[in-house]
């Protein structure tokens, strides 16, 4: 019988066989852009990702088959004439022997509230002009994923394309890790990119590690060069895990972006839960915006086997590393991911379920990777998903005074709707 991954693997390259998924979303349409330059065709996947501060800076990316020569971005507010212009660096990465370029560049010096918009020359060839997203600094509203990884990623192009239509006023988003089944695999990767078209679009996107994106094409633990090359992080400090785990702040909320992959990185780089423990005391204590939230692909509660003492549910070594550190630091939500399904617990404090403290929140899924039977727990589980459970996604409303997160089904049913509001 052939393995769930070696199906998964064939399918993609399946795929591309018969030209499914030999599209990457670019910027085409006529030969020429509307003030006649020769339309730049080769970009593709063109995302803007978050900086330390997005209201004043953004990374810009996309990724080419092949080197585009004499690349600048071409940038200027909405409206004026006045044009700047930066220059673009790429990284080669080659996998499963299909060569990519993948470009970046970061704009800087962004007034806050200005609208701004932006186009990639190539010589004489150019694309259309591009909108700089704008951060809304007093609220706004962001779309949560979680593990995308399919077999078919129609499913995961379903599940975010309905969530961008039913809620156009997201500006930011993200996805908790899993991204695809491997990490390594370019098949996948497209199939994810061509999913995302839309969101990455319409949205600013802040991308977390999962586990899956530190395996290699035979299943082995490996260094996640693939993720690490798709997107570019807020620097962290780090010589030796820089890009891994990062922060950065939107409106009235600093976000906290963990790397929990230490299963997977310590026999080939170890130190990182050392390091980022320092790091995370010192990050959380300079913030001073009203909303402290992390994201982190593993979750701290275990499900799966009993153990004789602890229980058949208990807190994990994730969260044996991190809840106290959490519980200190006054961190307000935590969401997380990997166990495909949705469960809300609410406040847990000490270890234990409180009406204080971080309120945790497990994001399920929007691939098709289910994972059924695993149990509710009615110690720390408050909210599930409706069972057998299908996918999922989230939005964070956030003001300076509340967070309201919800929960929704594809078409739209809500099975969790929580706020969080500070004492007045």
């Amino acid at each position: 019988m052939m393995s769930r991954r070696k199906f998964i693997t064939l399918c993609g390259k399946l795929c591309i066989a018969l030209g499914l998924s030999s599209y990457f979303p670019g910027i085409a349409s006529a030969a020429q852009t509307a003030d006649g330059h020769p339309r730049l065709t080769e970009v593709a996947c063109l995302r803007q990702l978050v900086t330390k501060d997005p209201a004043h800076s953004r990374i810009l990316m996309f990724q080419s088959d092949k080197l585009l020569k004499d690349l600048q971005l071409e940038y200027r507010k909405t409206g004026t004439p006045d044009s700047r212009f930066l220059p673009i660096a790429y990284q080669y990465l080659e996998q499963e022997s299909m060569p990519q370029f993948i470009y970046h560049c970061e704009l800087s010096a962004l007034l806050p509230g200005a609208r701004y918009e932006f186009r990639i020359l190539s010589g004489e060839r150019a694309t259309d002009w591009q909108p700089v997203i704008p951060v809304h600094e007093d609220s706004f509203q962001m779309l949560i994923f979680c593990d995308s990884q399919c077999v078919d990623y129609d499913v995961w192009r379903e599940v975010a394309e309905a969530a961008c239509h039913r809620h156009p006023a997201a500006e930011l988003s993200t996805v908790i890790g899993d991204f695809t089944d491997n990490g390594q695999s370019f098949y996948q990767w497209q199939g994810w990119f061509q999913g995302a078209e839309r969101l990455l679009s319409s949205t600013i996107f802040a991308p977390v590690m999962g586990n899956h994106e530190c395996y290699d094409l035979k299943w082995q633990m490996c260094l996640p060069e693939g993720y690490l090359a798709y997107f570019r992080h807020p620097a962290n400090g780090s010589l030796r895990f820089n890009e891994y785990y990062y922060s950065f702040d939107y409106g009235p909320v600093h976000f906290i972006v963990l790397n929990n992959q230490f299963d997977e990185l310590d026999g080939i780089r170890p130190g990182l839960l050392r390091e980022q423990l320092a790091w995370l005391q010192r990050d959380a204590k300079k913030n001073r915006l009203p909303w402290k939230v992390v994201l982190m692909h593993k979750d701290v509660i275990h499900y799966e086997y009993p153990d004789p003492v602890k229980g058949p549910c208990y807190i994990n070594d994730i969260g044996e590393a991190f809840m106290g550190a959490f519980d200190a630091l006054g961190i307000d939500l935590v969401l997380t991911g990997h166990l495909h399904t949705y469960r809300n617990r609410h406040h847990i404090f000490a270890g234990k379920p409180a009406d204080r403290g971080p309120a945790y929140v497990l994001c399920g899924l929007a691939g098709d990777q289910r994972y059924p039977g695993i149990r509710i727990d009615p110690v720390f589980d408050k909210v599930t998903a409706p069972q057998p459970e299908t996918d999922n996604y989230l939005t964070l409303d956030a003001a300076s005074e509340t967070l309201r997160l919800r929960c929704y089904l594809p078409d739209g049913t809500v099975i969790d709707d929580m706020t969080l509001s500070h004492a007045r």
